[in-house]
């Protein structure tokens, strides 16, 4: 019974990957110039591509050099602002680092992103990276 339900539920989350795979789309791609956090995993400078799956509120961070994907999990719904300056931003501090902590779209589109909170010892900055309108190669 229990390998039956584990059966089920993997076979699950594979139909369910290669639907939203299906209906990814490449938004923009960011320069980003230093070391960071997004949906638990590290990243290294470089160029990354943007994908959103508008249904579920779900972003793909993909790495133009590698290719390394990670699924980016957001608060939803996705707010909309008049700030069309497409861009991503993170939160940063001494000891833990950069974390992704906003998506905005140039259609004013937002979502927040989880990220992990910054100590109360700790003096945080946000950085701002744009997003392009075109795709990275």
């Amino acid at each position: 019974m229990k390998i039956k339900m584990t059966r089920t539920m993997i076979l699950a989350a594979v139909a369910m990957t290669g639907v939203v795979a299906a209906h990814g789309e490449t938004r923009a791609a960011a320069e980003v110039g230093f070391e960071f956090q997004a949906g638990g995993v590290g990243f290294q400078a470089g160029t990354y591509r943007l994908s959103e799956y508008p249904q579920t509120d779900i972003f793909t961070l993909e790495d133009a050099g590698s290719g390394h994907k990670k699924f980016i999990n957001t608060m939803a719904p996705g707010n909309q602002t008049n700030d069309r300056n497409a861009r991503l931003e993170f939160q940063c501090s001494e000891e833990s680092g950069c974390a992704l902590s906003k998506i905005v779209l140039s259609d004013g589109r937002q979502w927040k992103v989880w990220a992990s909170r910054v100590k109360r010892s700790e003096m945080a900055r946000t950085e701002v990276v744009r997003l392009g309108n075109k795709q990275a190669e």
